[in-house]
């Protein structure tokens, strides 16, 4: 009896190194992701998280190392990285809503302008995705209007529009005032629940036991721990982990 074949990854990540000048901040990672799967990173300030992340779809450009979404090298020096970028949304600790346009125009604006979708189409998207992060009463609401949590909620539902097969949270509760915090999470709870493959720069405990099936530990720009949730969470195998927990738990 032959072994069925392994799904491809939807993303591998081999040898990546990032220098800012002399500042060595990733040193050689190599991961893989599997479609469905949701990776939180933990680790302590300063030790590449999200300078990680941002190299995935290279809003940072790698120093080194190659990164492959599917069959496609993000790293390719020939590839259209705005192509890529389609399919690998992205939500900030910052919001990063226009604050000229509605939560409704924030969503239907790339849809509308990168895959050219009618603006009846792009409206009607837009409308369910409000309603699924539950602001479906905020359409025409600007972001001042808006608490944070809400904007963050506008801003998930801003990257949903574009359908995307991966999505990369940046810390994305980390600006939130503590109450706001939960309406955020559980938002993305429901998108792991429904199969979204994410990664997620975060140190919500809960949400992590809860929603993530794996956790990379990252220390000093290297991944000093890689396994299920609960095993990280609950019986670290690396000293680091133990003592970066033991501060946060």
């Amino acid at each position: 009896m032959t072994n069925e074949p392994q799904e491809k990854p939807i993303l591998h990540i081999e040898g990546l190194n990032k220098y800012f000048d002399d500042l060595h901040i990733l040193k050689s990672l190599t991961t893989t992701i599997h479609k469905g799967e949701v990776v939180a990173i933990m680790g302590p300030s300063g030790s590449g998280k999200s300078t990680f992340i941002r190299c995935i779809n290279r809003i940072e450009e790698p120093t080194s190392g190659q990164i492959f979404f599917g069959d496609i090298e993000v790293t390719g020096p020939d590839n259209n990285i705005s192509n890529i970028r389609r399919d690998i949304g992205m939500v900030f600790q910052n919001f990063a809503l226009f604050p000229h346009l509605t939560a409704l125009e924030n969503i239907m604006l790339a849809p509308t302008k990168v895959k050219k979708k009618s603006k009846a189409d792009a409206k009607e998207t837009a409308l369910a995705l409000l309603k699924r992060v539950g602001l479906e009463d905020k359409a025409s609401s600007y972001p001042e209007q808006l608490s944070g949590g809400q904007q963050q909620r506008v801003a998930i539902a801003r990257s949903l529009a574009m359908d995307p097969k991966i999505l990369l949270f940046d810390e994305p509760t980390s600006a939130l005032d503590p109450e706001m915090v939960r309406e955020v999470l559980d938002v993305m709870v429901s998108l792991a629940k429904d199969g979204m493959t994410m990664i997620v720069v975060s140190h919500e405990i809960n949400f992590i036991k809860e929603a993530s099936s794996r956790v990379l530990v990252l220390v000093d720009g290297e991944i000093i721990e890689d396994g299920p949730s609960n095993q990280v969470i609950e019986n670290p195998s690396h000293q680091r982990t133990k003592e970066f927990l033991g501060k946060i738990l």
